[in-house]
């Protein structure tokens, strides 16, 4: 009886706690990340905001930390850190797909300039970003084939691997290749984009050999 009845006021205990935390402190933590989003401290506002989402602050604690991570972001390409900015914008995509944050718009908010700016790999991670934030429709994408400063946008489409995409992906080799890109369309498991490859690699003096290895993108493999 004795072990039933400390069992008991284990369980109220418990449930009081929860109770204190999904109503009291979950109101505490978001006005703590509120002060300090509006103090330009976003990464901690953050920290406050997520605390905060697993109480009945959820909805809004969510747009909190996807809206801190952005502003973070922004700071980032201010500073020109442009893989930083990347990895930070890229947890609002992933983690917090049903905000206002990971829009379009917000993605091409952050990413244009380093698409256009960034190192090589960054251009790309910054191309899957945009990607995953427009839902993989390659309507939206498919202009960025057109400018020399934004082709890296190549790589999702690969990766989403629509047939209608090829016709576009290779006139942007035509117009705009280099060897990186040659090489992951030469690797990429579509037949069309590798033919390309292979005459681009002709006519720039290119000799294509066989070797062993992971490619670095391939046709359909989805977005990563």
């Amino acid at each position: 009886m004795k072990k039933f009845a400390v069992g008991v006021v284990i369980a109220i205990v418990v449930v009081a706690v929860f109770i204190s935390y999904y109503f009291y402190m979950g109101e505490r933590f978001y006005g703590r990340g509120m002060q300090l989003e509006r103090e330009g401290r976003y990464e901690e506002a953050a920290g406050e905001y997520w605390k905060a989402s697993f109480s009945n602050q959820a909805p809004i604690a969510r747009e909190g930390v996807a809206r801190c991570y952005y502003h973070c972001a922004e700071e980032l390409v201010d500073d020109r850190k442009y893989a930083e900015a990347v990895e930070k914008y890229r947890k609002v995509v992933d983690s917090y797909s049903d905000t206002t944050y990971a829009s379009k718009d917000h993605a091409v908010a952050v990413c244009s300039e380093i698409i256009r700016h960034g190192d090589l790999t960054t251009r790309e991670d910054a191309s899957i970003v945009i990607a995953k934030a427009c839902k993989s429709n390659v309507d939206e994408l498919i202009p960025y084939l057109s400018d020399e400063q934004t082709v890296t946008v190549y790589f999702p489409l690969i990766m989403i691997g629509e047939e209608r995409t090829v016709d576009a992906l290779v006139e942007a080799l035509d117009n705009f290749g280099y060897k990186r890109m040659a090489l992951d369309y030469l690797n990429s498991g579509n037949v069309k984009l590798e033919n390309a490859a292979e005459r681009w690699a002709d006519k720039h003096g290119y000799k294509v050999v066989t070797s062993t290895g992971a490619p670095m993108v391939v046709w359909g493999g989805g977005l990563r």
